[in-house]
């Protein structure tokens, strides 16, 4: 890629080897680095790096089974607690999340908590869960990502 400039100024992106116009219309072919006509010139383009590539994207869900891999894995909570879980015995730090939450909305907390066939890291509870351990909302998308592919 080469830049048409005056003086300083660039003027705009050309190809090499393509037909090009100036600003007053005339056409130039082809293009190629060191042309010029006395006003205007053609250079190389500065290469821009590539950008960093951005965090790793958070996955929206994971299995239950998942879910237990990383809470023991990470000790969110203990291995026994986990087998617990399993069997379908919410763990102590679960049951008084769900305590935390209006009584009417109580009954399906458990149900989704028990027997989760996603674990969704957008749903309430789950962020409530991971709020009442005391993590934040980044170590919840770590959580997700390092987890949600076991």
């Amino acid at each position: 890629m080469l830049n048409l400039t005056k003086g300083e100024d660039v003027i705009k992106p050309v190809y090499a080897g393509a037909q090009f116009s100036l600003p007053n219309g005339d056409v130039v072919s082809p293009a190629y680095a060191g042309w010029s006509n006395g006003e205007y010139a053609l250079v190389e383009a500065p290469i821009e790096p590539a950008p960093e590539p951005g965090p790793e994207p958070v996955p929206v869900s994971m299995s239950f089974a998942q879910l237990m891999i990383g809470l023991v894995a990470e000790q969110w909570i203990t291995e026994e607690d986990g087998r617990l879980w399993l069997t379908g015995t919410l763990p102590p730090q679960v049951i008084s999340t769900i305590s935390l939450i209006p009584a009417e909305q109580r009954f399906a907390a458990t149900a989704k908590a028990t027997r989760p066939s996603v674990v969704n890291r957008a749903d309430a509870l789950v962020q409530m869960m991971a709020l009442a351990q005391g993590r934040s909302d980044a170590e919840l998308d770590d959580f997700f990502r390092a987890y949600a592919s076991a």
